[in-house]
């Protein structure tokens, strides 16, 4: 059983690095830095496609290589040292907060809510243009289609099955396969046999927004104590209702932040430069403020001739 375990860890590694290598390999040669503004090709408010390509590349470089590499490895270790089991045996043996039947509401209304509520601000901040919330939406939009993505083609990859249903075996559900085994990964992406389960989405995603919201907002404090504690709600509810290992949650938080982060906080950015940009007299192909701070002016006449310099500060 240790060797099986220990083999099946030693797969985890391989396959999951293999996911990841691409797209951060692709990331190093793209430029990461913002383009200076062009109002014209870019106004106010940003679209929900705004540089997609490259926000979700640069999502798995740098730091956030970090965030994955412990998505990746924090779930190695739940599984080998089999944290995850004994976790998940702590709820079937009356271990519960929540309760079951509010478990099952957060799986419900968790798959709606990461998409409903940056929408509904988006629609109203075009309506009442309202720039600032438009664009803060859509770059949670943006986080948490691009998280569906990136955690979508890594369950089909892991094909890893879902924990036991209250501890009882042998119970019968359409499309999902359940164990007690939390080694328990196939990595088979042709698998039809319900292994759909890490990293957790509805982790992921509210995590995503969260990150995304707090980013592009850094200015609010109060936000970080609001957004993430209900995200901590969402990932518990998920271990309890034995939606999820623990580890599919782990790896979901981590995950689903460095999307959302790198998303918000290159939305603001893109904000922030267009905002500066829309002032006339702090635009980039402004001659005085910005190319040529000091200017030099000739003086020419019947008795002198010189050169005087003008400035802004």
């Amino acid at each position: 059983m240790v060797l099986n375990c220990c083999m099946r860890l030693f797969t985890i590694a391989i396959w999951l690095g293999l996911a990841f290598a691409p797209i951060s390999l692709l990331a190093q040669q793209t430029e990461t830095e913002a383009i200076r503004p062009n109002t014209e090709e870019s106004p106010l408010p940003l679209s929900v496609f705004e540089r997609f390509g490259s926000n979700l590349t640069d999502s798995f470089v740098g730091i956030n290589l970090l965030w994955h590499g412990l998505a990746v490895s924090g779930t190695a270790v739940m599984v080998a040292t089999d944290w995850d089991g004994d976790i998940q045996r702590a709820f079937w043996d009356g271990g519960e907060v929540f309760g079951d039947n509010f478990a099952m509401g957060t799986l419900i209304v968790g798959s709606f809510t990461p998409v409903i509520i940056p929408a509904a601000s988006w629609a109203i901040g075009l309506t009442s243009e309202e720039h600032k919330l438009a664009s803060g939406s859509a770059a949670a939009l943006q986080a948490v289609g691009s998280t569906f993505l990136v955690t979508t083609a890594l369950k089909i990859l892991t094909d890893r099955v879902a924990p036991l249903k209250n501890g009882v075996p042998n119970q019968k559900e359409e499309f999902i396969t359940r164990t007690d085994d939390a080694c328990d990964f196939g990595f088979n992406p042709f698998s039809f046999r319900g292994g759909f389960f890490w990293p957790s989405g509805h982790t992921a995603s509210h995590m995503a927004l969260a990150s995304a919201l707090v980013a592009f907002y850094h200015e609010e404090i109060w936000l970080p104590f609001v957004a993430y504690p209900v995200v901590a709600v969402v990932g518990l509810a998920m271990i309890e209702g034995d939606h999820h290992w623990a580890s599919d949650v782990w790896a979901g938080a981590f995950i689903g932040h460095s999307i959302g982060w790198t998303i918000g906080k290159r939305f603001r950015r893109r904000f922030d430069e267009l905002t500066f940009a829309s002032d006339p007299l702090q635009r980039s192909d402004n001659p005085i403020s910005e190319t040529h701070p000091i200017s030099p002016l000739p003086i020419a006449s019947a008795h002198f001739t010189g050169l005087s310099f003008r400035g802004e500060f």
